[in-house]
């Protein structure tokens, strides 16, 4: 009888191993496909799913997200308050790309993303990867320095093993019209150290001489010991900013009273004409204008009680650019932000721009 309740409790012991044994190495092969992501909050847990073709990211455990404020980096005085276009950039690599063969060589770069391959090549490709990481491209205006600019942030980045630095390759791009083809003007390579979620790269900028619609891109190539190691899609470029010969913003207005809207050129080719009464307002057209306004939307405080303007009437289109004195082109404006920043961005709409754009 002792024999027997050894056996069986030698059985119970070697069952239990048993299935320690398999519940460890179920538990490796979990951790195995548990993803380290460290990542700001710029972006969702769905999103780098979306932009590194992995589900694993969803399922994942062990995540760090690093919590942005707005407008955190520092910016100048004249960039204060304004709106940042982003793109996308993702980036794969695979760490062994990056050593040298018995000949010294080193080995050719992998092309970790494909948009051919099919979603198992593409999942096949992703569990084999040391690392990925997810950027944003910037682009931005300095008013003082009269330059476009453009620079990367890195928003997460995916592994444990991490390369030594990224190379970002910055491309500056311009357009007449905001739907319009964009041609690559400018740009060049930076080199990123920083591989802490929330890390910017430096900017590059770009003179600007001419009145024109402004994109950027980015390719970001990790190195280890000197060699690439990866590499890099853009998924997307940034929206465009639309910047005069001042390298100005334009300045999107919306009248709050009415919804009524100061949209933007649609080109940036537009010639200087000569001022007609065909688009001219006189004093009846004003007085006209701001009966249907008021009929319209409900009345607007036009004029101070000394008789000055508080709100003066513009034509979205300019005058000496071609514009007319049809209401679709007509809106009230703050007399000083009309006469301070509207007036002086259209003035720098070309390059023989004159005191005429007051007249509207």
């Amino acid at each position: 009888m002792r024999i027997g309740k050894k056996l069986v409790s030698l059985s119970l012991m070697l069952l239990l191993l048993l299935l320690n044994v398999v519940s460890s190495t179920a538990a490796d092969r979990t951790n195995s496909n548990d993803l380290y992501i460290e990542m700001t909050d710029d972006i969702t847990l769905d999103e780098l799913a979306e932009y590194l073709d992995d589900s694993r990211v969803l399922t994942s455990s062990n995540v760090n997200v690093i919590r942005q404020k707005p407008n955190q980096a520092v910016r100048s005085t004249d960039e204060q308050n304004t709106e940042v276009e982003k793109g996308i950039v993702v980036a794969k690599y695979n760490i062994e790309a990056g050593q040298q063969d018995d000949e010294g060589e080193n080995n050719e770069t992998v092309d970790l993303l494909n948009d051919d391959e099919d979603q198992a090549a593409n999942n096949a490709v992703a569990s084999a990867v040391d690392g990925a990481a997810v950027f944003l491209v910037e682009i931005d205006n300095n008013q003082s320095a009269k330059t476009v600019r453009a620079r990367v942030k890195l928003v997460s980045i995916v592994g444990t093993n991490k390369p030594d630095w990224w190379v970002a390759s910055i491309s500056i791009k311009a357009a007449t019209s905001r739907n319009g083809s964009y041609s690559t003007i400018g740009g060049g390579d930076t080199r990123m150290t920083n591989l802490t979620p929330g890390a910017y790269s430096s900017w590059l900028d770009y003179s600007v001489v001419d009145t024109k619609f402004w994109k950027a891109g980015a390719k970001m190539t990790p190195y280890i010991g000197g060699a690439p190691v990866g590499t890099s899609v853009s998924i997307s470029d940034t929206g465009a900013i639309l910047l005069n010969k001042k390298a100005v913003k334009y300045p999107n207005y919306t009248d709050t009273n009415s919804g009524l809207v100061m949209s933007e050129p649609s080109s940036t080719t537009w010639t200087k004409t000569t001022v007609t009464n065909a688009c001219r307002l006189s004093a009846t057209e004003k007085n006209n204008y701001k009966d249907w306004y008021n009929n319209k939307y409900g009345p607007i405080k036009w004029n101070n009680a000394d008789g000055s303007w508080n709100y003066e009437i513009h034509h979205i289109r300019p005058c000496f650019l071609g514009g007319d004195k049809s209401y679709s082109n007509l809106i009230p404006l703050p007399y000083s932000f009309h006469r301070g920043t509207v007036s002086p961005w259209w003035t720098n709409y070309i390059t023989n721009g004159s005191d005429e754009a007051n007249e509207d």
